[in-house]
């Protein structure tokens, strides 16, 4: 093994999959390499025996045979391995260009409201929509490397206030993987409704929900079914929805809702509960924190 030098700087650690040893036999000179010796060899060996003697010896070509079918099982092995450490380097790398966007966005924010502190409400509406938007489409990033599925899609709905002091859950972002014409036909979700009623009820402000069969879930009032649901029946076949909770001051409160949707069936299970929760954590955290940025540029 080379000797490493005492300080080392690297940009980015994706293509660690390809250093050193292991590294070469990770990459397909190395696959090949293995498969060309341990699986051509011992016929090429078995063929100059067999030459040299005039004859077709069974010992060395069932010995032959043999070599080669671990020679198979160890190309196999090594393929493996190369496209298991690819995902988990891709799947940390994915991960880091969401948390990365959350700062370099805020920060872009904190200098335009230096720059200009009384921007239009649209262009403050329109800047902070683009930057939900960027939140949906590194979210939808992540869990298609996450989950192997790359019919992902993620969306967030942020709660506003009704003419009548109600609350409702309003669609702010969504990522690629969602039809665009879904905009048109958007509905709110009231919090005494669907998905926000249930989360209450059931008292799990604080977990994540996976929607296995959404017919059903509608059935039983823990999905509430929008337009856009029957518009787009194929667009979302499972579910899974987590809150986004922000401190208010004085307690928890729940600011919005992440989804992350497959169009294929069962597609989520508790292992992914861990990432759908640190996602959703750092989502409402960014969330919460540009808007009361916004907030206290207003109030100064």
């Amino acid at each position: 093994m080379p000797k490493r030098g005492a300080v080392e700087h690297f940009v980015e650690g994706y293509d660690a999959w390809q250093l050193g040893v292991k590294g070469f036999f990770s990459r397909w000179r190395g696959i090949g390499l293995t498969g060309l010796l341990t699986m051509g060899v011992p016929w090429w060996t078995s063929l100059a025996l067999s030459l040299l003697n005039n004859t077709l010896p069974q010992l060395p070509l069932a010995a032959a045979a043999w070599a080669s079918a671990g020679g198979a099982v160890a190309v196999a092995l090594l393929i493996y391995n190369r496209r298991r450490t690819q995902r988990s380097l891709a799947i940390k790398r994915r991960l880091h260009e969401l948390t990365h966007y959350v700062r370099d966005e805020f920060t872009s924010i904190c200098r335009a409201t230096e720059e200009n502190p009384e921007p239009s409400e649209y262009h403050a509406a329109k800047a902070f929509r683009e930057f939900i938007v960027g939140l949906c489409d590194r979210t939808e990033s992540y869990f298609q490397e996450l989950l192997l599925d790359q019919r992902i899609a993620t969306a967030i709905r942020l709660a506003s206030a009704t003419g009548e002091g109600d609350v409702e859950y309003v669609t702010v972002g969504r990522s690629k993987n969602f039809n665009p014409a879904r905009e048109a036909t958007s509905e709110p979700i009231p919090a005494n409704e669907g998905i926000c009623a249930y989360l209450a009820e059931k008292q799990h402000s604080k977990g994540v929900l996976i929607y296995n069969d959404i017919d059903e879930a509608v059935k039983i009032d823990a999905l509430m079914e929008t337009e856009n649901e029957r518009r787009f029946p194929d667009e979302v076949a499972s579910l899974m929805v987590a809150p986004l909770n922000a401190w208010s001051g004085t307690e928890e409160q729940l600011i919005g809702l992440l989804y992350v949707a497959s169009r294929h069936k069962n597609a989520f299970s508790v292992v992914d509960i861990d990432s759908m929760r640190f996602v959703a954590d750092l989502v409402a955290n960014a969330i919460s924190t540009t808007v009361a940025r916004g907030s206290d540029r207003k109030s100064s």
